[in-house]
């Protein structure tokens, strides 16, 4: 790795290829692909277990605890995790020591605001259970979920500084291999010992929490000795704080948005409805797995290209992104569409009147990944202020759409209110990075695997009509894979693009490499 400057000091900016961006983002997605899938099969294992020991009114109790911490740790960020991705990559690209010294410094006083938080939580939990979601039971669980506010708080800041150096394999270890493997082992042995409960449910989460925290400090200080002076760091105070307070603003009422529907349907309805529409929700994450990785090993990647002002290398990249993320979501998206009720019976038969609701989510996954990196190209290129507008705007719909539909339909308004917020942001997005930068996602190459994944859709069902007599779960596990066999086998018929066959020209000559290695050869 080459040597950082020192303070004051600016290196050239070397080229970065268009061929390089794109390996170095598949690489890192991968890497955060492989965590990410993992977490997300550990989690769903983990739901199966939760909802089918708890129940859906329990199920919701458990839910609701965890949305509290996990709302209240989004408070104490600041917004400077992603102010963290785009000066640490800026700084880490002109080799500046102290300017990374002086970014991750600031990034240290948010931990303050996330214990505050943590204890704000604590002190208001009996107030809150009993006089806003209605009920008692809620106190003893927001009372342990406020302990791992300040520890969500930490993640979210050493996260977001390991992904602005651009090493995501210690992010995918800490967070989505570590963290999901303790939670599952102490939720195993709480339910072959003592039994579970929601309370014991949140106590396995503080304790993951806490661990991963501690791991993710260690990695940092690998990739950068957090063992230097204080006064040897360059702190850009004024340019960061203007670039954050939008972020911290808009991002606040972002994942406050993400919670809306939970919100409103305890405090309107009841934990029952919070449990279901929760067991959905989680389901249609996968789609976001995908969309999340290459958007996480992106984020330093366009920081970058924009600051050497590169922009036939981000347009392309834009376009390519945009294709895997929509490639990678849509067998998932069809899957959910074509059998909604197989896939909520796994969880129990007291979560398969959601079946709409998963359906509807689903779409919202869609045009959250089939749409680009825009927001990702808003926050890396310094618009934070356009950010925040986006977020007031999409969150004022959606709030007035919950407040209008779900007291009336529940968990169906909760779901059309999510998806009308996600095609008005989308669609925004779309637009103003068409208007600021003259980009968009989409090629000729958008059309293979959409193709592709109306074909394996038709054989797919054709498959679970044919193994029906055998049983529900046989029939859905046949069509699933029929779906899968036939999307991929219909993507190589119509064949690769030169950019994809550029990354798998790359990493099969990379796992040769490694092969050779390991036999000794030379």
């Amino acid at each position: 790795m080459a040597e950082l400057a020192g303070p004051g000091e600016a290196l050239p900016l070397p080229r970065l290829t268009e061929s390089t961006a794109l390996v170095s983002a598949a690489k890192g997605t991968s890497i955060l692909l492989a965590g990410k899938l993992f977490t997300y099969v550990a989690r769903l294992v983990m739901t199966v277990l939760v909802s089918r020991l708890l129940g859906a009114d329990q199920y919701g109790l458990y839910s609701m605890s965890l949305t509290a911490a996990t709302v209240a740790g989004s408070i104490g960020v600041l917004g400077l995790d992603t102010t963290l991705v785009r000066y640490i990559a800026r700084y880490r690209g002109r080799r500046d020591q102290a300017g990374l010294w002086g970014t991750l410094q600031m990034g240290a006083f948010a931990a303050l605001t996330g214990l505050s938080c943590g204890v704000v939580l604590f002190l208001t939990s009996g107030y809150l259970a009993v006089n806003v979601f209605h009920d008692p039971r809620l106190a003893p669980l927001f009372r342990i979920s406020s302990i791992m506010v300040p520890f969500l708080t930490l993640i979210a800041l050493l996260a977001a500084a390991t992904q602005g150096f651009r090493n995501m394999r210690y992010t995918a270890i800490a967070q989505q291999f570590s963290q999901p493997m303790l939670r599952m082992m102490l939720l195993v042995g709480i339910a072959l010992t003592i039994g579970l409960t929601p309370g014991l449910a949140t106590v396995a989460y503080v304790i993951s929490t806490i661990a991963v925290t501690v791991l993710l400090f260690y990695f940092l200080n690998k990739q950068f000795s957090l063992r230097r002076r204080w006064r040897d760091g360059r702190r850009d105070t004024r340019e960061i704080v203007a670039f954050s307070f939008p972020v911290y603003v808009s991002s606040l009422i972002r994942n406050f948005e993400s919670h809306i529907q939970t919100l409103v349907l305890g405090v309107t309805h009841n934990v029952r409805s919070v449990g279901i529409y929760s067991v959905a929700a989680h389901f249609n994450l996968v789609g976001q797995v995908f969309h999340t990785s290459i958007t996480s090993a992106s984020m330093p990647i366009i920081s970058e290209l924009y600051d050497r002002r590169q922009w036939p290398e981000l347009s392309r990249y834009y376009q390519v992104t945009t294709k895997w993320s929509f490639a990678l979501n849509l067998p998932l998206f069809l899957i959910v569409l074509l059998f909604p009720v197989p896939v909520l019976s796994l969880f129990g038969k007291g979560f398969t009147e959601g079946a709409s609701v998963l359906v509807i989510l689903a779409w919202v996954n869609l045009i959250y990944t089939g749409t680009g990196l825009g927001g990702a190209i808003i926050d890396m290129t310094g618009h934070s202020r356009l950010k925040l507008a986006n977020t007031i705007v999409l969150v004022g719909t959606s709030l007035a759409l919950n407040l209008l539909l779900v007291p009336r339909y529940g968990m169906y308004g909760a779901a059309w209110a999510a998806l009308v917020g996600s095609l008005i942001i989308n669609l925004a997005r779309l637009i103003e990075v068409y208007v600021l930068f003259g980009l968009l996602p989409y090629n000729r190459e958008i059309l293979k695997p959409g193709a592709a994944g109306a074909g394996g859709a038709a054989i797919s069902w054709a498959v679970y009509q044919a193994a029906a007599p055998l049983g529900l779960y046989v029939a859905f596990a046949a069509a699933t894979l029929g779906l899968a066999a036939a999307y991929l086998a219909l993507i190589l018929l119509f064949g690769l693009a030169p950019d994809d066959r550029l990354v798998l020209n790359r990493f099969r000559r990379r796992l040769t490499t490694s092969r050779k290695k390991s036999r000794g050869d030379t």
